[in-house]
């Protein structure tokens, strides 16, 4: 292998090195912003007291002190795991103990646009069929460590979340979830008149076509209409976090439903056939947040392909934040229908 060969592989984790460890802010300096914070909210009194107290706080040997020299011990610890000393904080705290329902209250969603995507020149099975091998051709690229490290403002970016996107899983448990990653197979699971089918990208050592994926949903899509049921299980992920957890523990007692949660968790994709026609942007934005039926949440994307071809994707953002998902969907939407927007003048 050329050195060339080996710069464009390492293309993607070439920025890592630089980045810089999350820094534990200085005790006074935190105190002093806190106080500032205050003052324009407490009344002379208050703040005469606050300033006390956090006076007695910061003082030497103090409380203060002593908690900070156990934050430094920890972030010392979390560098040599390649975390910031916030990272399992953040995740627990401001994600996983959260008992509400995901919709509205934490997943968000992108939609794209139709001068991107074409809708009425595309039926709903074959803008499906196109976006799973563009998405698949992109998890090649960042399997081979080819995709271009993000920047912002001249600095890198963490690349790391780029891997959760069909890896993980956000799962229900008592009292707190947990992130679930898994090494993907090649399946894609397809949600359709609240049933679930499993398909298989790679048949006898070789990848689907996109005409032979699409066939492959229209056939899901033709059965799922002659047989199709009032009530799904992925309506169980909109429900909140502890009564579903309570739901999942006694599915996975019962080796079918047990067997069947994990296709879904180590699937490569998870894509909905939507049932809907939505009209215009505003209505795809309301199906995507609030839609119950045929979806998954836990999964951290859920691509959403309407009846009149219009696409959205569903985001449980737990492990990445919106703009990684942005920056890998603009390309891929990209890259499947080789549009381009224009430069603004």
């Amino acid at each position: 292998m050329s050195s060339t060969d080996t710069n464009i592989q390492n293309l993607f984790n070439s920025h890592q090195n630089l980045l810089k460890p999350l820094p534990v802010s200085d005790l006074l300096e935190t105190a002093q912003k806190y106080l500032k914070s205050l003052k324009p909210l407490l009344t002379e009194e208050e703040y005469k007291h606050t300033v006390d107290v956090v006076a007695d706080f910061v003082k030497p040997a103090g409380l203060g002190e002593r908690l900070q020299l156990r934050l430094l011990k920890h972030s010392k610890e979390q560098q040599k795991k390649g975390k910031s000393w916030l990272e399992d904080w953040w995740l627990e705290y401001g994600y996983l103990r959260g008992r509400y329902p995901l919709p509205i209250n934490l997943s968000c969603h992108l939609v794209s646009m139709d001068e991107f995507t074409e809708p009425n020149l595309f039926s709903q099975t074959q803008q499906a069929a196109r976006f799973i091998v563009g998405l698949m051709e992109w998890k090649w690229q960042l399997e081979q460590n080819k995709i271009k490290p993000e920047t912002a403002k001249g600095r890198p970016l963490c690349m790391d979340p780029f891997r959760t996107l069909f890896t993980t899983e956000r799962q229900p448990r008592e009292f707190m979830d947990v992130l679930v990653t898994v090494q993907p197979n090649n399946s894609v699971v397809v949600l359709s008149r609240n049933q679930f089918f499993v398909l298989d990208l790679l048949h006898e050592g070789r990848w689907l076509t996109v005409s032979e994926i699409e066939l492959q949903l229209a056939r899901i899509k033709d059965y799922s209409l002659k047989n199709s049921v009032s009530h799904g299980v992925g309506e169980y992920t909109t429900m909140d976090r502890e009564k579903w957890a309570r739901i999942r523990k006694e599915l996975e007692l019962d080796t079918t439903n047990n067997q069947n949660l994990k296709e879904i968790e180590q699937a490569v994709l998870i894509f909905s056939l939507d049932s809907h026609s939505p009209a215009d942007t505003n209505q795809v934005a309301y199906l995507t947040a609030a839609g119950i039926r045929d979806r998954w949440y836990d999964k951290i994307t859920n691509f959403l392909v309407f009846e009149n071809g219009k696409i959205s994707v569903l985001l449980e953002h737990t492990p990445c934040d919106a703009p990684i998902i942005c920056t890998w969907y603009e390309t891929v939407t990209r890259q499947v229908y080789k549009t381009k927007r224009a430069v603004p003048t």
